[in-house]
């Protein structure tokens, strides 16, 4: 019964994040391949834990359904790579991956249609691993479509993805391609565990099976907040709550072009911005807005609007004029702590200001002083403008900056040019 309930777990894992994903997330490019990846895995394992199944119908749709995902798998993950990597080549081998299995699941429907479902099911219930021969034609054919074409395929694709993790793992330290590193190899290592004895096999697999989850349901997390240091499940319940929807800078490539602030972030135009969100501020103050009341955690005080004002324009101070924003791994609850607040009313008052969420407009800020920064140093390494800028590593800050300008930093620079 355990082992069962281990085998299902990472396909019910990609189930649950492609269920919680569309309410945090942008849908863009970068959302919809892992989406798919998640959809690929999950169907590849569900379809992996349902082939021990007693009826042969079930257990033929399982076994084709799960060559078929799986053989899947890889493919998407380079083309997740791509958007992980800021890389907009167009590959022509990409097609070509995904019509193979396309290819395979042909040939073995009509091999179920010629041999009859029975016979199929009899032959791949006798297959030993890669030794299998077959004693007919129809069995030759039916081990030749799945085993002798469907490990080969696999082991070429994880060549193939191992060339390209480990030149993008040289060139940046992404925690998501570790991820995806991690998460290929347990898969495979889940795939191929059919191949190992059968004591080893009971072993392997369940295995396999927790780690696949662990990293899945990691990889989903963490892509939430990749500039944040911790997240908390609060934090993503709260953006569910509030209506909020949080688009993580280091895993997805989201282009919006539409800045609702725009801060020049060197010398005297700090000020001068600062300036100008003071007197809006003061206007703003002689028509009060009718705003919902704050959360429970304030203690039911009711802060007037004069009061928000004032924190409006300390933490414009604090954030703007002092340039925390370029502090790594900064948090709301920092600035929280600074202004003698909380978590809760700051990232609302931040939502009603500017209309976007704390990390969005940090990340604006972030963007804007190093579009500065690119004009006075043309020569500056990624890694090095990066850190100048607030960001972690290089590969945060290239997603962020194509997420807001639209281009890459190279790019936009060459315009400037």
């Amino acid at each position: 019964m355990l082992r069962t309930v281990i085998s299902f777990l990472p396909g019910i894992t990609c189930l649950f994040w492609i269920a919680l994903n569309p309410l945090l997330r942008k849908r863009d490019n970068g959302f919809r391949a892992f989406q798919l990846l998640l959809a690929c895995i999950g169907l590849a394992t569900l379809s992996e834990a349902g082939i021990p199944s007693e009826n042969s119908t079930v257990m033929l749709s399982c076994y084709l359904s799960r060559q078929f995902f799986a053989l899947n798998v890889i493919p998407v993950v380079l083309i997740l790579i791509r958007f992980l990597t800021s890389d907009n080549s167009i590959r022509v081998s990409a097609p070509i991956w995904f019509a193979i299995p396309i290819s395979i699941l042909f040939a073995e429907i009509i091999l179920v249609a010629l041999c009859g479902a029975d016979a199929f099911i009899s032959c791949i219930s006798n297959i030993s691993g890669l030794s299998a021969l077959g004693d007919d034609k129809a069995e030759r054919l039916i081990i030749f479509c799945t085993v002798w074409s469907y490990y080969p395929i696999l082991a070429l694709q994880f060549c193939v993805f191992m060339v390209r993790i480990i030149k993008e793992i040289r060139r940046n330290t992404s925690p998501q391609l570790f991820n995806c590193q991690a998460m290929v190899i347990v898969f495979l290592l889940l795939e191929t565990a059919g191949l190992f004895d059968s004591r080893i096999t009971r072993i392997v697999t369940p295995t396999a099976c927790a780690m696949l989850s662990a990293i899945l349901f990691f990889s989903s997390y963490y892509g939430l907040y990749p500039t944040v240091e911790r997240v908390t499940i609060r934090d993503i319940i709260g953006n569910i709550g509030s209506g909020m929807t949080t688009y993580p800078a280091g895993l997805y490539n989201t282009r919006n072009p539409e800045r609702t602030d725009n801060h020049g972030l060197n010398g005297d135009s700090i000020q001068n911005d600062s300036n100008i969100n003071r007197q809006s501020s003061q206007q703003d103050s002689g028509n009060p807005q009718i705003m919902r009341e704050p959360s429970s955690i304030l203690n039911d005080v009711r802060q007037t609007q004069a009061d928000e004002d004032y924190l409006r324009i300390r933490f414009e101070d604090l954030i703007v004029t002092e340039q925390l924003f370029l502090r790594q791994g900064i948090r709301i609850s920092d600035i929280a702590s600074m202004l003698d607040s909380n978590r809760t009313y700051i990232s609302r008052l931040v939502n009603n200001t500017y209309n976007m969420s704390f990390s969005d407009y940090i990340n604006t800020l972030r963007i804007d002083y190093a579009e500065q920064y690119l004009l006075h140093h043309k020569d500056a390494k990624q890694s090095d403008i990066a850190a100048a800028c607030g960001f972690t590593n290089a590969s945060a800050f290239n997603n962020v900056f194509k997420k807001i300008t639209g281009v890459t930093p190279k790019i936009w620079l060459a315009t400037r040019s």
